[in-house]
């Protein structure tokens, strides 16, 4: 997060769309961050989610997260997942499925989305957590399969696609999207912003253009973005602490 919103004027005039790692996950992936993100910023509401979703090369013999589990146990080291790189979503999608599953499957960090979903087309990487709206058009042409999503709940744009939560209790992480502005914001400021975003999320034309990628609109309070951050935050604090994940 740029410091220009930390250090911006409480005023309006500096806001800034961002997403949850920013304030969830690098805090405990970055050694000196040099900001709070539960202190030093002001939460104005969430946005959009844009859940991520579990595809694997066509040549994989599982069509199911069950079946995949199955493969997974049954050839211990030997099914690798590619991600966009070390810390992000796509790579603790994988560690979180690794440690509820107690599978043993090996991360290959890539420099980037391209070169890492090239790789599993390709073959040459069995399988990838990643962005829906990134990789729909290669499920639909039938060029990676899905197997599951991340969020709670089937996405819209591949309804039959079920969540992973719904094998493995307890796993849910659904890339969000959302306003902050700098700490000490009034409440009537943070309030006129809160309902800017909220009728701004519930535009038909801006609901329809992120559902058929894969998205969805999200009309929260600036409270609930606040507690969601600091539930996420628990849950990624652990999540990398166990893995021992650190970035300099």
């Amino acid at each position: 997060m740029s410091d220009f919103i930390v250090n911006g004027k409480p005023d309006g005039t500096t806001i800034s769309l961002l997403p949850a790692s920013v304030l969830t996950t690098n805090p405990w992936l970055m050694k000196d961050l040099g900001y709070d993100p539960q202190k030093d910023v002001t939460p104005l509401g969430i946005s959009l989610i844009v859940p991520n979703v579990l595809v694997v090369n066509p040549s994989v013999p599982a069509k199911t997260l069950p079946e995949l589990l199955a493969l997974m146990k049954a050839q211990p080291g030997k099914i690798n997942y590619a991600s966009v790189g070390a810390g992000s979503s796509t790579h603790l999608n994988g560690e979180m499925l690794r440690r509820l599953a107690g599978v043993d499957i090996v991360h290959v960090a890539y420099k980037g989305a391209g070169p890492a979903l090239q790789d599993v087309v390709a073959g040459n990487v069995q399988m990838m957590f990643d962005n829906l709206p990134a990789v729909l058009p290669l499920i639909q042409s039938g060029k990676l399969r899905a197997i599951a999503v991340t969020s709670a709940k089937a996405s819209p744009a591949l309804p039959g696609v079920p969540p992973v939560g719904q094998f493995l209790p307890g796993f849910e992480a659904t890339p969000w999207f959302g306003f902050i502005g700098p700490m000490n914001m009034p409440a009537d400021l943070v309030a006129k912003f809160n309902a800017a975003i909220v009728k701004a999320a519930r535009s038909p034309d801006i609901v329809e253009a992120l559902k058929v990628r894969g998205g969805e609109t999200i009309a929260g309070t600036p409270e609930e973005m606040a507690k969601l951050v600091r539930s996420e935050s628990d849950q990624m604090r652990q999540l990398i602490k166990d893995a021992d994940i650190t970035l300099n």
